[in-house]
């Protein structure tokens, strides 16, 4: 998208706020949200990360493009000065996260959207990362986003908690009735593993209504280029060409979906 047609586009609509969500940890939700942010600068979007672990994973692989704002200070109640970057601008995740836990989740939600707001004339989407935990935090961010998808790993533990997580976004949507789902999204799939098959057999049966008609492998190249901090068709490596056409074909999943339109 040119120029011209990115600012007629954030004149006319809003930015769109998408967040990774699933209370289990090491599913990919940042590896999904590192990739999506890359794919879509190079459509020619402006691009918000938000990354609101503590762990900060998120800020790492995209350390190049970090700001000086924190994300712990999207949901307090004072004023956001933030200075867009070319392309991607990270918002940091710090351990001043964890202390709003403690805090109203109704004021913490109110103040991250009302945060987000202030900046939504300067970019095109918002992606969140999200900690693996239930709680104030998780639920203050699908308060405050227009969209939220799920990866799923298809091991045992990750499998128990998909009607959980389902749950859990449709009791927000009540909150927030303009929250749409995206779906679950297979992730760290062996093909080779007869568990892995089984599991998502079960999956495509028990939820084949929410299921992203997309599937990413269990391939060592998205660590690779996760750790170097760059995306995986960036990574030198014949199994890096299957990884991206796997996370290319999500992002292009997402980007008609939520209508990012780069008319």
């Amino acid at each position: 998208m040119g120029r011209r047609s990115q600012e007629t586009a954030r004149g006319t609509e809003k930015m769109k706020v998408i967040s990774a969500a699933n209370q289990k940890g090491g599913v990919g939700k940042t590896n999904f949200i590192v990739h999506l942010a890359h794919d879509f600068i190079e459509r020619g979007l402006k691009v918000l990360v938000l990354d609101t672990d503590p762990q900060g994973n998120a800020s790492f692989s995209l350390s190049a493009y970090a700001s000086k704002v924190t994300a712990s200070q999207f949901f307090d109640d004072k004023p956001i000065a933030l200075s867009p970057k070319d392309g991607i601008t990270l918002v940091t995740g710090d351990p001043k996260m964890l202390n709003i836990e403690k805090l109203n989740i109704s004021d913490v939600g109110d103040n991250l959207k009302r945060n987000l707001k202030s900046v939504s004339e300067q970019f095109d989407v918002c992606l969140i990362d999200t900690a693996p935990t239930l709680g104030v935090r998780l639920a203050s961010v699908m308060y405050a986003s227009d969209y939220v998808f799920t990866p799923i790993e298809v091991e045992a533990y990750s499998m128990l908690g998909v009607s959980l997580m389902r749950k859990t976004i449709a009791n927000m949507s009540q909150l927030n009735p303009s929250l749409v789902n995206l779906g679950l999204i297979a992730s760290r799939v062996d093909k080779r593993n007869p568990l892995h098959v089984r599991n998502f057999d079960s999956l495509k049966s028990n939820h084949a209504d929410q299921l992203v008609p997309v599937v990413i492998g269990q391939r060592s190249s998205f660590g690779v280029a996760l750790h170097s901090k760059v995306p995986v068709w960036n990574i030198k490596k014949t199994s890096a060409r299957v990884a991206a056409k796997e996370m290319r074909d999500f992002a292009e999943y997402v980007f008609n979906k939520v209508e990012l339109t780069n008319d």
